[in-house]
Formats: structure tokens, C-alpha cells, sequence
């Protein structure tokens, strides 16, 4: 055997000591070489000093302007007005260093946010490379390009000409520098960086804690809700409560709701807490986490819940007749305060708006209920047409149904009558909206905890002056077409109605409402079997129109011009909600779609497993209601940044040839068991999330720490602490804490409800029953109604 031969590498042979000789190298070679000496450099203890002429902490970031992966230029420095920063560098977009720095600060965006810091991430990269990157693991913050190193080489990020060195900085609101870290590791990155922007987060609490203005303008700014979020589902009006309202109510405020700052300054620390426990809640809504309470009174299929200022209107009924009623809700002791029974057949749609409850049912009868004068305007004028949709404005109320025909009320009419109506005992009359005997029965059979509820004493509006509606047809498109189709949704705002019809070829009616008449002005046809979702705002001067066949129609109400025709689900729409240029649908192939009404195209496709039949959003998150009785929560703002930016994609909502990727199936959302049958309405605020169902229960969550952690406590005690359900106890809480199922593996898009239900951990084929710890067993698919 031949001996082996020594080695006669020069940097083998030198003497100990001495430096190695520089082996030449190139192309790929040089590259792993420059992957593998990284870690070497990266020292855990201490990174490497800033080089000379880079900046140092306490200099103000350079305002330089760079693209982020959306091809949108932004100045550097303006990134910082409001709010610090962490932005971290990289060699290259999508290697395994690299990706395993962005996903730790993806894993713990959290922790960022709720210490006040922004996340950024910026390389040499080019735009339509960082935003792949961004879309393919789903990260949840802008990517910026520094073309030209100019940014990079002031942070001392440079190792050569266009070589990077792994790094991150810290920057303050405002734009100073508070920290530098250069030739670091993947993992000691993100971690470091977290725990640096914690530590100054307390640092922050305490420097600023006898500056209530600072704590009110940072709740503003980063809680800031959108007004107008409107909505629509199948089969009725609209879905969405009326704007929470922006602040708690215990905070100082000016009349117009603002933050008052005379009275911030002197107020003990009133928004620093605020905003404290509003971070800890926006935590909770991320991971699931919430205490519970169930809402017991109703007997029948609730229809609608609205939430304003703490106080919940639901209302319930069916061709059973068994409960036809509304109810008003306490939702800080979970009392059922108001009892309004009256009407005589299934109540079909309605609107709260926190001192007025309308309604409209089965039997064609519109209710307008006074929470002042405890007074209920009745209205039989559209009788005997059932009323499936129902809207109100500030001056207007409108009702709409059976065999297309439209009643419009003036609510200052209906005002008068109620105020003019003559004072009288108030007697007791079960049709007509009081309580027998001024109780509140919950359940039929049972011994309820008798609580003494306010009467109702009815005002017929039909024959009081000025108080009966207006009303009318639109136009047949087809002459001979009898009965005329339905009216299936309806929107009314500030002197314009727009109604949807159910007919094979839908079409969208627009009305004139000045002066209280109805004036018809138009029809915007091409609704393949009917237009089943309706909602227009008057800002965007757009309208959107879903088709119980698919499409949905984005219609120009000046031009009367089809401005988008959204082709994407491939079943009907079924409800769907729009706030400015988002549009959220939900449709009956399982299916939840986020568009971009400026680009006309699909942003993001959820796959739900069951069919979505509500839906409720604000600027954060989106909840939809499903059939198999739970709530999926899906974070839009993770949603936004998991897709990558496209050019040349159409209205069909899908991506033409010059298209980047196809839309985005986002991987994650939380699923909330809820109830038994199918979720049928839904309301949120800031810190609550209120499903009702078909299967006549109500529960409410709530998001807020001390909630959560209390009910955590109790159900640590055990099931005896929880105690047994109250059969027929009205207005019984049953209390809870539950951790929702985050799933980050989103399910195929064409899978079958029992396998995603299986993901959820529930059996789609077994009835939920009330789990013995006070939480919630599987929720099966409910039934029709």
C-alpha cells in the first residue's frame, strides 16, 4: 500500500503564527467560502464596531430615498416620524441565512409592535426579488432596496463594493439612531434586536409617564379605526354595525371624540394604561386568545347582531314563530335590558344605531323603536310583502322585500308622530311591542330570574301627518316579467338608495331620495342569478355588486359604468364587506377573497372549509362566520404583506401572462369554536368579537388581558368553580377562556369542509356540545334554516 502523501498546502505548512497565504478563488467556490467564514465573524458577545465615517448612535438616519418591494419610492427618514424602527440587513433575498433572519423577526413582529417599533428589512436586492421573498414566507413588513449603498454604507453594513455584512440598527421615533449592530448572526439578530426594542419600550413607559398628550396621540395614531365599512350578505341588508366607537369612554375626549389634550395632560395615567391594555389585547387577538360569556334568552334563529357603545341589539325568528323579538344586551354585566316583542312573523333584517332600533318581518310590518320615549313607530303600509332588508341613514329609513316594492320614511316624521302621540297608560298589548306582565320570560316552560323590563307603547305611523312612506317599483326589464323578482339587498346614504334584485339577469336599481320621495334614476344589469350582496360608499363613488352566480361588479355610480368584474369564486357570493379600496368576499365555494379594487384584483384567497355566511372587519382583522360554527379570524395586515406585487393582472381577479404569481393563499388565521350550527351574524369593536347563531345562542369574547386572564384563573379551578349551565336561566353567563386554533399551514384550496374541520380539531360530522371545563367541543355544519 502506497504511504499517504503529506500535505503541501503553503497555509498547512506555515510555522504556528504566521498568516496564511490567499488562495485564489472564484464564482461559486468564492461564494460558499463567504457563506461559510460568515458565522466566524459573528461574534454573540459583541458585534463589530461601526466602520470609520459610518454613523454612530445619536445621528439622525440618512434621508435618503429607497424602493420598498412594492416599487413604492419613501424617504427614510419619514419612515420614523411616528414611530422607531428595526431595520435589518442581508447579503441576499432568499438564502438560508438570510431567510432565517427575516423569519425570526417575522416569529417575534409582536414583541416589535408592541414595544412601538416598526419592522424593515433592506438589502441590494432588487424589488421584484424582495417582494418574492416577502410573499413566499409570508413576511409582515416592507423590504427596502438600496440600489446604490448609500444607506448600507452609513450603518457600516459594508464589506465591499456590493457585499454585505449581516447587520441591524435601531432607530428612534423621530430618526436618531439608538443602536448598531454590525456582523451579526442570523439568530443573535432578531433576538437581540427584540430585546434591545423591549427594554427602551420600558425605558419609554417611564420617561413618558407624566405625558398623558404623548399616550392619547400614540392611541390615535395606532388605533386608529376607518369609518364607512360597509357590508352585505345574501338574503338581507347590511351585515355591519355602525362605527365602534374610536375611544374607551372612561378616557377624556372633546365633543367631537377626539382626545382632549388639556384634560390628557392632567388625567393620572389614564392613556398610558389605555394604550398598554390595548396592545396586550391586539397580542390576544393574534394568537386566539379570549374569555367568553354566553348571551341565554332567545328561542328561535337569531338573524342580526349590532354592537354600539357596549350595548348589543340581536334579533331572532322564524317560520316557527317561536321567538320573534329583539333584544337589548348590557355588555358589561351581560343583562338583557330591553325585551321588545311586536311583531308577528320572523324578523328578516335590522339596524341599531345606539338610541334607535329598525325592523321589518315576514308579515310586511316596519318597527321604529325609541329608546328615549320608549315609543315604537308601526308601519304596515308594504303589507302583505315580506321585508327581507331594511337601511337607515341619518334622515331616511327604507325597507324593501317581497315582489321588488321599496317604502321610504322620513325619520324626522316618524319622530314627530312618536313625540305628538298622546300620552296614555300604558297597557298591555303583546302585539304590539310591551311585555306581558313587564317581565322578561327567557325560556317557555322554565322559572327564569324575573327582572322587570320597560313597556312599549306602540304608535301607528300610517295614519299620523306626514308619517306614511313613500313607495314604489322599479321599472321590468322584462315587460311580461311577472311577479316582478324580489328585492334581495338594499343600502340607503345621504340621498341615494341603491336595491338588488333576485332575478336570473340581476340587476342594481338606484334611486333618488331627495325630499323624502323616490325618484328612480337607473338599472345596472348583468347579475347572472341576481345580485345577491350590495354596498356602495359616497367617498369612492363606487358600487359593489355580488351575483349569486360569482362575479362581482364594480360598478362607477356618476358614470353608471362597470368599472371591475371580479371573477374569481366559483359559486355564488354570499356576503361580503368593503372599507375604501379593500374588498372582502366570502362566497359558497368555501372560499374568502381579499381584492384590490384599484388594481381589480384578487389580493389574497383563504380557503375556509365551510361556507361563510357573515362577515365583520375593521382596519386589523376580518372575522368570518361559517357553517360548521366557528369564527375564523384572518389578520389582514399579515394578509397585505403576503402578497407579492404584480403587473399585468385583469379584472377577472386572476394574473395575466406578464403576472408575477398567482394571488396569494394566505398560510395563516386563527379558528374560533363558536357554537353548534351555522354563524349567522357577527359584531366587533376594538376588544370584543360578538357571534350570534342559528342555534339561538349568543357569544361574546372578549380580548382584553384582565378578561382573559380571569377566565383563564377560572377554569384553572376546575368544572366545579364554573358551575353547571343554567337550563332557561336568562341572561346566564357561562364562562370560559380559550385559546384559538392558529393554523399556519393554509388547507388546499379545493378541500372538503371535513378535512379542513379536521385541521381545526373539530369532526364535521358530530353535533358541538358544550365541552364540561366551560369551553367548546366540535361544531358540526349546521342546517339549513
Amino acid at each position: 500500500m502506497a504511504p499517504k502523501r503529506k500535505s503541501t498546502s503553503k497555509a498547512e505548512a506555515a510555522p504556528a503564527g504566521a498568516p496564511a497565504a490567499k488562495r485564489k478563488s472564484t464564482g461559486k467556490a468564492a461564494a460558499k467560502e463567504e457563506a461559510a467564514a460568515e458565522p466566524a465573524e459573528a461574534k454573540p458577545a459583541a458585534a463589530k464596531k461601526a466602520k470609520a465615517g459610518a454613523l454612530a448612535v445619536g445621528d439622525l438616519v440618512p434621508d435618503v430615498e429607497l424602493l420598498r418591494e412594492d416599487d413604492t419610492p419613501v424617504k427614510l427618514r419619514d419612515l420614523f416620524q411616528d414611530k422607531g424602527g428595526v431595520i435589518f440587513m442581508y447579503p441576499r433575498a432568499n438564502t438560508g441565512g438570510c431567510t432565517k433572519q427575516a423569519c425570526g423577526f417575522r416569529d417575534k413582529i409582536e414583541e416589535f409592535e408592541a414595544a412601538g417599533f416598526e419592522v424593515y428589512g433592506m438589502s441590494f436586492d432588487k424589488p421584484k426579488s424582495q417582494s418574492n421573498w416577502k410573499g413566499k414566507y409570508d413576511l409582515p413588513y416592507h423590504l427596502l432596496t438600496d440600489a446604490e449603498g448609500e444607506v448600507l454604507k452609513a450603518f457600516g453594513a459594508l464589506k465591499a463594493a456590493k457585499s454585505i455584512l449581516r447587520s441591524h440598527v435601531v432607530v428612534g421615533k423621530g430618526g436618531k439612531l439608538l443602536d448598531i449592530q454590525n456582523g451579526i448572526s442570523p439568530g443573535d439578530s432578531f433576538a437581540q434586536a427584540a430585546e434591545f426594542c423591549g427594554a427602551n419600550k420600558q425605558a419609554e413607559w417611564q420617561e413618558a409617564a407624566g405625558c398623558e398628550r404623548i399616550w392619547a396621540e400614540r392611541y390615535v395614531t395606532d388605533y386608529r379605526r376607518s369609518e364607512g365599512i360597509v357590508g352585505s350578505r345574501s338574503g338581507g341588508s347590511s351585515l355591519g354595525c355602525p362605527s365602534a366607537r374610536l375611544f374607551p369612554q372612561a378616557l377624556p375626549q372633546t365633543p367631537d371624540g377626539a382626545p382632549d389634550p388639556a384634560a390628557a395632560s392632567a388625567a393620572d395615567d389614564t392613556w398610558r394604561r389605555a394604550y398598554r391594555e390595548r396592545a396586550e389585547a391586539e397580542a390576544n387577538w393574534r394568537a386566539g386568545r379570549s374569555g367568553w360569556q354566553r348571551l341565554v334568552g332567545h328561542r328561535d334563529y337569531i338573524r342580526c347582531a349590532q354592537l354600539v357603545d357596549g350595548v348589543l341589539a340581536s334579533c331572532s325568528g322564524s317560520y316557527l314563530h317561536k321567538d320573534c323579538s329583539i333584544r337589548l344586551w348590557d355588555m358589561g354585566s351581560g343583562e338583557c335590558v330591553e325585551h321588545m316583542r311586536g311583531h308577528e312573523g320572523p324578523i328578516w333584517s335590522m339596524h341599531f344605531d345606539g338610541a334607535r332600533v329598525a325592523s321589518c318581518d315576514d308579515e310586511g310590518s316596519v318597527r321604529l323603536w325609541d329608546l328615549e320615549t320608549h315609543r315604537v313607530g308601526v308601519s304596515d303600509a308594504l303589507a302583505p310583502c315580506s321585508l327581507k332588508c331594511i337601511a337607515v341613514d341619518g334622515h331616511q329609513l327604507a325597507a324593501a322585500g317581497e315582489s321588488g316594492l321599496l317604502g321610504l320614511w322620513s325619520l324626522a316624521a316618524i319622530q314627530r308622530a312618536l313625540e305628538e302621540a298622546e300620552d296614555g297608560e300604558d297597557t298591555d298589548m303583546s302585539g304590539e311591542g310591551s311585555n306581558s306582565d313587564a317581565e322578561d320570560e327567557s325560556e317557555e316552560g322554565s322559572s327564569p330570574r324575573r327582572r322587570r323590563l320597560p313597556a312599549w307603547r306602540p304608535v301607528a305611523l300610517d295614519s299620523a301627518a306626514g308619517a306614511a312612506p313613500a313607495r314604489a317599483r322599479a321599472p321590468q326589464l322584462h315587460i311580461l316579467a311577472n311577479p316582478a323578482p324580489d328585492t334581495s339587498c338594499l343600502q340607503l346614504d345621504g340621498g341615494l338608495c341603491a336595491t338588488g334584485d333576485s332575478g336570473a339577469d340581476g340587476q342594481v336599481h338606484l334611486w333618488s331620495t331627495e325630499d323624502d320621495e323616490l325618484e328612480f334614476k337607473r338599472s345596472l344589469a348583468g347579475h347572472p342569478q341576481g345580485v345577491a350582496t350590495l354596498s356602495f360608499q359616497r367617498e369612492t363613488g363606487w358600487l359593489v355588486a355580488g351575483s349569486g352566480g360569482g362575479p362581482v361588479k364594480v360598478w362607477s355610480m356618476e358614470r353608471s359604468s362597470l368599472v371591475h368584474d371580479l371573477r374569481g369564486h366559483a359559486a355564488g357570493v354570499l356576503c361580503h364587506q368593503q372599507s375604501g379600496m379593500l374588498l372582502a368576499t366570502g362566497g359558497a365555494d368555501c372560499a374568502l377573497r381579499l381584492w384590490d379594487l384599484r388594481a381589480g384584483r384578487t389580493q389574497a384567497l383563504v380557503p375556509l372549509g365551510s361556507l361563510p355566511y357573515c362577515l365583520q372587519m375593521d382596519d386589523r382583522r376580518l372575522a368570518v362566520g361559517c357553517g360548521n360554527g366557528t369564527v375564523q379570524l384572518v389578520d389582514l395586515r399579515r394578509s397585505a404583506a403576503s402578497v407579492p406585487a404584480t403587473n399585468g393582472s385583469n379584472s377577472s381577479g386572476e394574473l395575466g401572462k406578464q403576472g408575477a404569481a398567482a394571488p396569494s393563499k394566505l398560510q395563516a388565521r386563527t379558528v374560533l369554536p363558536a357554537h353548534r350550527e351555522r354563524v349567522w351574524a357577527l359584531a366587533l369593536d376594538e376588544t370584543r368579537l360578538v357571534s350570534a347563531s342559528l342555534d339561538a345562542s349568543i357569544v361574546v369574547r372578549s380580548f382584553m388581558p384582565a378578561d382573559v386572564a380571569a377566565h383563564e384563573a377560572r377554569r384553572l379551578e376546575g368544572p366545579d368553580s364554573e358551575g353547571e349551565e343554567s337550563e332557561g336561566e336568562d341572561s346566564e353567563l357561562e364562562m370560559g377562556s380559550e385559546d384559538g386554533d392558529f393554523e399556519e399551514a393554509g388547507s388546499d384550496e379545493d378541500s372538503e369542509g371535513s378535512e379542513d374541520a379536521s385541521e381545526a380539531g373539530m369532526d364535521s360530522d358530530s353535533e358541538g356540545e358544550l365541552a364540561a371545563d366551560g369551553g367548546w367541543a366540535s361544531g358540526g355544519e349546521g342546517q339549513a334554516a
